[in-house]
C-alpha cells in the first residue's frame, strides 16, 4: 500500500485536483505511513498514459532508488512478466464484474499488489437515467475502464440488460466506417 501512496498524486497541493482513486488511497494512510512517506525523494514522476493506462513514479528510499508503476492490472502484469492467465488475472476480472476498479502496484517490475476500489452509483442515476429515456435521450456510456467494470456499472444502472451488450474498444478499432456507424446506432456501452 505504501507504494501505491508512493505514486500518487497528493490531494492537498495547491491548485492541483487528485484523481478519485489517489484521493481515495490517501484517506487510507496512517500516522506510520505518513513517516514513511516523508522519508522519500521524488525523483522523477510518470504521469497518467491512457495509452499505457498507468502512472508512476521513481523515488529514492534511503538511498535506493525504486520505480513504481501502477495501473490496470494486465499492464502491470505485462510489465512484470506474469502470465495472462495467472490466478491474480481472475481476481482482477472477478472484481471487476463486481463493479470495483483494479489498481495494480509494482516495484522495480516486481508485482506488489492489487488495490479493489468500489465507486458505487450515485443514488438519482436511475431516475435521472429514466427521465432522459423519456424524454428520448439516447443513453451511451463511454469509458476506458475495463469492459467487466463497465457492464457491471451498465447492468446496475439499468442501461443494458447483458455484459454481452458491452462493445470492446479493439473491436471498435477493427470497423469500417459503416460498421461503426450501425454499432454506434445500436449499441449503448463501450469500454476499453
Amino acid at each position: 500500500f505504501l507504494y501505491a501512496v508512493l505514486a500518487c498524486e497528493h490531494p492537498h497541493v495547491e491548485g492541483r485536483v487528485a484523481h478519485s482513486l489517489d484521493d481515495a488511497i490517501w484517506q487510507r494512510v496512517n500516522d506510520v505511513m505518513h513517516e514513511k512517506i516523508g522519508a522519500h525523494t521524488t525523483v522523477r514522476v510518470i504521469p497518467f498514459d491512457p495509452a499505457k493506462r498507468s502512472n508512476g513514479m521513481v523515488v529514492d528510499m534511503a538511498g535506493q532508488q525504486l520505480h513504481i508503476l501502477r495501473g490496470a492490472y494486465e499492464v502491470v502484469a505485462q510489465e512484470c512478466g506474469i502470465p495472462a492467465q495467472d490466478q491474480r488475472a481472475a481476481w482482477a476480472a472477478e472484481q471487476g464484474r463486481l463493479g470495483r476498479r483494479v489498481l495494480a502496484v509494482a516495484v522495480n517490475n516486481e508485482l506488489m499488489g492489487l488495490i479493489s476500489f468500489s465507486d458505487p452509483l450515485k443514488p438519482t442515476v436511475k431516475e435521472s437515467l429514466k427521465k432522459a429515456q423519456n424524454l428520448n435521450v439516447r443513453i451511451k456510456l463511454i469509458t476506458g475502464d475495463a469492459p467487466e467494470v463497465a457492464g457491471a456499472i451498465a447492468l446496475e444502472s439499468g442501461i443494458i440488460t447483458s455484459l454481452q451488450e458491452v462493445v470492446l474498444g479493439n473491436a471498435v478499432a477493427q470497423m469500417s466506417p459503416e460498421e461503426l456507424a450501425h454499432t454506434v446506432e445500436k449499441c449503448h456501452v463501450f469500454a476499453r
